[in-house]
């Protein structure tokens, strides 16, 4: 008899941390992982959209710079010649 109650308590103690509710259950365990993948690549996303939008921003006032110095180098030509 004492045989046949060891595995039947092992069984009963792996399906209790299977479907345990709350924090220490191994399905929630397995959520919580799924959600902090998601998470990591979502930010992992946003700081690669933050890094091409710098770099955009930077060329934009690169060239607008570069045009206004252009400008003003052709109005001195005018001006001056």
């Amino acid at each position: 008899m004492g045989k046949r109650i060891i595995p039947l308590i092992l069984i009963i103690s792996i399906l209790a941390l299977i479907y345990l509710p709350g924090p220490n259950g191994l399905i929630s365990l397995i959520r919580r992982e799924r959600e902090k993948k998601r998470l990591q690549a979502e930010i992992f996303d946003l700081r690669v959209k933050n890094i091409l939008l710098r770099s955009k921003r930077e060329r934009v006032s690169s060239l607008k710079y570069w045009q206004e110095m252009v400008r003003k180098k052709l109005e001195r030509k005018k001006g001056g010649g």
